[in-house]
């Protein structure tokens, strides 16, 4: 199969059905917010004057109210943060978005702000978030780590991930470099103000600034804005205050410019962060880690991230990652003023210079206000960040999740006051703001994006999520099989897709409908992605469909993979209704060098690549197999050792099928594995299925290279499933 293309192989039209069981039940998507479902949900926070959690109260202890109108508590549930995470498990050989039951835990989404952090900043950084990581995340919580800079991501939950994102936090830096040549000092603020305002006040102090530095600059012939000109000794100070300097602008234009490609992209992480937490249930926390930028409610994205942040009902909390460090105050309370140089700005200048200090609070002002309006709050001044980190983590250690049916139920958009109060007395109570209410039907919020592609804004939400999203369930599983390159190895991502509840139209005696499907592969170590995207269209007769309804509706995708620990994340997108399904899923590429085996291919259907070839099995991503028929095992063997004499390699192979307590079922004795015509070592094994009892088994497979005398073996788990 050629790289980075989508095969979708119609068994039932092959003639070669899978006659599998209907292995998972029907998943129980956990409650969301929308035109659907009128259940508002509030996680409310209670904290003592200690700042600790409160327990033990009931729903009869809590009173809401929707723009002022009593609203009577239909569900209520006490949360409690688990068990610190345990010891790392191995990865499971197929993932799936099917949960058996409804899981409510804390959501943590860390966004490293690689291009607002300074090198030293991210040192700081990385060791706060480590220790978050390693003391401060429970085994029930998912975790998203992410990065404004390169497009890094991984998320999870468990002592694995945990792992995981500890060495690829490590591998991060901290993009910000200052852009102004040596001995030219501008805050960022100082060129928002002189670009945005024309602010000839800040302009001037910068200039003189520069020149105390030793740096000479060409005076231009001219370069009066706003000078007074009546003579008098005062008017000459202001002429001198308020002269914009053009070598100024020029500097101020390239921070500037600089200032708001890194402000751009880190609102749009925010906002797709925030986007993609809408429909997840529980306490959502989205730590940013940065040293902030300047606040400007002009900026496209700037509102936006306030938005959904009320949409998605999750806090922003800002971290400041510069450290201990002093402002001088802020040069806004000059403006207006007409000074000279004995007066404030000559002091602000000297502070500027001599204290190497600008207004810190000016240039983290933006961060701050999002922050501030979104619910959470700023950690600052502080070297030791995870004192942060761990207010955020025990403030959400135990909280109550409350629902209510709105008394107004309306689908008019608009947006709903939520105010929440608890009879304790002594306490502090956070909880969230509001809502917006279902758009009137048929109406919903696009943006330009949409308008071109429909599915655009869900697949992006679906990518960004650090959880699976369970409104197309999936199943996912990824097989290393041979060399594309001797540095690279041919991955096949099989995806199986419960077509049940798909949104297809009836045409023409068919079912028709449209999938967008991406698949994209971290490499832990090295931080490098590798995706591919497609669109699928489905054209289904009724026995076709009814077969898929049973076994789901198989999809290959191909990827060239260098060796290293990968998290993939498939998306799946229902283009009729817009709805989503991703899962997340785990596995290492070996080492390509040596002496390997491909994952082995499990299946219950055959299919040939073309015609006269010989069939193969079709890989599939689920383990689960009707006892009927017969199960295919497929596996090659690369990089074996060659016989010095017949220069052709050596390999014998054995199977044995076993229950769940070891009882060896049927055997297959170790035989030599005979080169193809390509040299290829390669085989393909049978095991009749019929008559045996529903439960688990595995599927041992031993390989010895009797040349270099290395022995290899692997356990492959299976299910038989009940009729």
């Amino acid at each position: 199969m050629s790289t980075n293309r989508l095969a979708f192989i119609l068994l039932a039209a092959a003639g070669v059905a899978a006659s599998a069981a209907a292995d998972t039940p029907k998943n129980g998507a956990s409650p969301q917010f929308s035109s659907e479902v009128t259940l508002v949900t509030v996680d409310a926070v209670v904290l003592d004057d200690a700042g600790d959690p409160v327990r033990g109260l009931s729903k009869d202890d809590f009173v809401l109210t929707e723009n002022g109108q009593p609203q009577k508590v239909a569900t209520f549930e006490a949360i409690v943060a688990g068990a610190p995470v345990s010891e790392p498990k191995e990865p499971p050989a197929v993932s799936t978005n099917v949960v058996q039951a409804r899981q409510v835990g804390r959501t943590f989404v860390i966004v490293f702000d690689s291009v607002h952090l300074t090198p030293d900043g991210a040192l700081r950084a990385k060791d706060a978030i480590g220790r978050f990581l390693k003391d401060g995340v429970r085994e029930s919580d998912t975790v998203g780590l992410l990065s404004t800079a390169n497009g890094m991501w991984w998320s999870g939950r468990g002592a694995r991930d945990r792992d995981h994102m500890l060495q690829l936090l490590a591998s991060q830096r901290g993009e910000r470099i200052d852009v102004m040549p040596s001995g030219v000092y501008i805050s960022d603020d100082e060129a928002r103000r002189i670009i945005e305002e024309n602010d000839a006040l800040v302009s001037n102090v910068v200039w003189k600034r520069i020149q105390l530095t030793g740096v000479t600059l060409d005076t231009p012939p001219t370069a009066n804005r706003g000078s007074m000109t009546d003579g008098s000794a005062q008017s000459q100070i202001s002429a001198e205050v308020y002269q914009f300097k053009p070598e100024v602008e020029a500097y101020a234009r390239t921070l500037y410019d600089a200032i708001q490609k890194r402000r751009r992209a880190t609102l749009d992480v925010l906002r797709r962060v925030l986007e993609s937490l809408t429909t997840r249930t529980g306490r959502k926390s989205v730590l940013l880690v940065s040293e902030g930028f300047v606040a400007d409610n002009a900026t496209p994205g700037f509102r936006e991230v306030i938005e959904v942040s009320r949409r998605a009902n999750t806090a922003v909390y800002f971290l400041d990652a510069r450290g201990l460090v002093a402002s001088t105050g802020d040069p806004n309370s000059n403006r207006g003023q007409v000074v000279g140089d004995t007066g404030l700005e000559a002091s602000y200048i000297f502070q500027s210079v001599g204290n190497g200090m600008f207004d810190l609070d000016a240039d983290s002002a933006g961060a701050d206000q999002i922050a501030d309006q979104t619910g959470g709050f700023s950690v600052k001044r502080t070297n030791d960040l995870t004192k942060g980190f761990d207010r955020v983590g025990r403030e959400s250690a135990a909280y109550y999740l409350i629902g209510y049916y709105p008394t107004d139920d309306r689908h008019d958009g608009s947006y709903r006051k939520i105010s929440v109060s608890v009879s304790r007395k002594g306490v502090h109570l956070r909880a969230r703001k509001g809502y917006y209410a279902p758009e009137p039907s048929g109406k919903r919020h696009k943006d330009k994006s949409e308008e071109q592609d429909a599915a655009l804004p869900v697949l992006q939400r679906a990518v960004d999520a650090p959880f699976p999203l369970e409104s197309v369930p999936l199943r996912v599983s990824a097989y290393v099989m041979g060399n594309a390159s001797p540095k690279e190895a041919n991955v096949v991502v099989a995806t199986d897709i419960d077509i049940r509840d798909l949104a297809f139209n009836h045409i023409d005696d068919r079912d028709v409908d449209r999938l967008s499907f991406f698949a994209v592969a971290l490499n832990m170590q090295t931080g490098e992605r590798f995706k591919s995207n497609q669109k699928v269209m489905m054209r289904l007769t009724k026995a076709t469909r009814e077969g898929y309804t049973r076994s789901w509706y198989p999809a290959l995708a191909d990827l060239q993979l260098p060796a290293g620990p990968y998290q993939l994340k498939v998306v799946v997108v229902d283009e009729n209704n817009e709805r989503a399904g991703s899962v997340v899923h785990e596995f290492d590429v070996p080492d390509l060098s040596g002496w390997r085996i491909s994952t082995p291919v499990l299946s219950d259907a055959l299919f040939a690549p073309k015609e006269g070839a010989r069939p193969q099995p079709v890989p599939l991503a689920r383990r689960t197999f009707a006892a009927q028929g017969r199960l295919f095992c497929q596996f090659s063997v690369h990089g074996a050792a060659a016989n010095e004499g017949t220069h052709l390699p050596e390999v014998v192979a054995g199977f044995a099928l076993q229950d769940a307590n070891g009882r060896e079922l049927f055997r297959g004795d170790p035989a030599a594995i005979q080169p193809d015509a390509n040299g290829a070592l390669a085989r393909l094994i049978g095991l009749p299925l019929k008559g045996l009892a529903p439960g688990d088994y595995s599927l041992l497979l031993t390989f010895e290279d009797k040349v270099a005398g290395q022995h290899y073996e692997r356990r492959e788990p299976l299910t038989i499933a009940a009729d």
